[in-house]
């Protein structure tokens, strides 16, 4: 699948709307196949490859998604939850506890792409990471790691030793 479709010559709006779909099935597959059965995102590895499987082709803007669990780390739903531009999306800590709660969840995982395709965490993913941790410690939801994928690889801030 081509990286910008609206790039090739003479391609059609509705061939671009089909594409559009096409991208938005293959995540929906790849999150169905990780929920055939109890999902359980318990190690860096897992988390890693659950949401490179979900982030990988997105290339045009960054996505931020949360992934809700229960206490056993069993996930019980994915969202994303904001969007931004090619080089950044805003977070609110409010946001994520709200969801948080409307998901009965005792912990989460964040992860977000970097569509540039630089795994290295920039000063303002280290912040935003630590305020949302603190925001959730006051509310009794773990925030157990923070994962950045660049474009067939990813990251762990867990276990990198930066949260």
């Amino acid at each position: 699948m081509p990286e910008n479709p609206r790039a090739i010559e003479g391609i059609t709006r509705t061939q671009l709307k089909k594409i559009e779909l096409l991208k938005s099935f293959i995540s929906q597959f790849n999150e169905a196949e990780f929920l055939r059965e109890e999902t359980r995102l318990n190690s860096f590895a897992k988390s890693g490859t659950y949401f490179q499987s979900r982030l990988q082709g997105v290339r045009d803007r960054e996505h931020i998604e949360i992934a809700f669990l229960n206490s056993q780390n069993n996930l019980i739903a994915t969202k994303r939850l904001f969007e931004g531009t090619i080089s950044e999306a805003p977070i609110f800590p409010r946001e994520i506890i709200k969801e948080a709660f409307n998901h009965n969840a005792k912990n989460i995982i964040i992860a977000h792409n970097h569509p540039g395709g630089s795994r290295q965490p920039s000063s303002a993913d280290l912040e935003i990471t630590r305020k949302i941790k603190e925001a959730l410690n006051t509310v009794q939801v773990g925030l157990i790691d923070h994962i950045i994928v660049a474009g067939n690889s990813y990251v762990s801030l867990m276990e990198q030793g930066l949260m």
